[in-house]
């Protein structure tokens, strides 16, 4: 295990910093048992040759804790042969990346709840039968309210509709610790749903679903 799994501590000893963690390595690989009986979820760990190949990113020089250097030196052969047989991506930081969930308690906390509510489960029935459907209509109503709340919010000076440049995911920039988003960062998000609604985006699936149906099944989002 201990060879396989990376843990934060063991992130932290090799340079990652918070935002490297939630920009390079995103979702976890695993989850191992703790000795505390409140936590119940487990520990978070990373594959060790998926984070080996994700130091070789120049986004990762760049927000890589100071002092790291010589841990990391002795498995760069190992992390240069693995991205040669393209055992893994070498990853790089989202042009954006947000959470829909979020964007909708920015703009709508009442329809957040109602969202909430409509995906709960049961333990033992699971969901109840219209919840899923409910979902889906809500979700497409957040999605006209977002468009209406950014043309009421569009900026007096410039732009802040274009995806282009390279920056830290406004949602994840201090981690994944906001709760709601501004209006600044709610433009670049219907600037990124605009451009997957009229399918100018490439996918990692044959045909993506509608929107609705997306953020229903995705509610976390990233675009590379």
């Amino acid at each position: 295990m201990a060879d396989k799994y990376f843990t934060r501590l063991d992130l932290e000893w090799r340079g990652w910093s918070d935002p490297a963690v939630d920009l390079l390595l995103d979702t976890v690989d695993d989850r191992v048992p703790v000795n505390h009986w409140l936590n119940y979820i487990g520990s978070p760990v990373w594959l060790r040759d998926r984070v080996l190949v994700a130091e070789l990113s120049p986004d990762f020089d760049r927000m890589s804790l100071s002092g790291s250097i010589k841990v990391r030196a002795a498995d760069y052969e190992r992390a240069r042969t693995l991205a040669d047989e393209s055992a893994f991506p070498i990853p790089t930081v989202p042009l954006i990346a947000f959470d829909f969930r979020k964007v909708i308690r920015s703009i709508d906390p009442g329809l957040y709840s109602q969202i909430w509510r409509a995906r709960l489960t049961h333990p033992i029935f699971g969901r109840r039968s219209p919840g899923h459907e409910e979902e889906i209509q809500l979700l497409a109503s957040a999605l006209h309210k977002l468009e209406s709340y950014c043309k009421q919010h569009e900026p007096s000076q410039g732009t802040v509709m274009s995806l282009e440049g390279r920056t830290l995911s406004p949602s994840e920039r201090a981690g994944k610790r906001r709760s709601t988003y501004g209006p600044r960062i709610l433009q670049r998000v219907q600037a990124s749903l605009t451009a997957a609604k009229q399918e100018n985006l490439q996918y990692g699936m044959a045909r993506p679903p509608d929107l609705p149906s997306l953020l229903s099944r995705y509610p976390v989002l990233r675009l590379d």
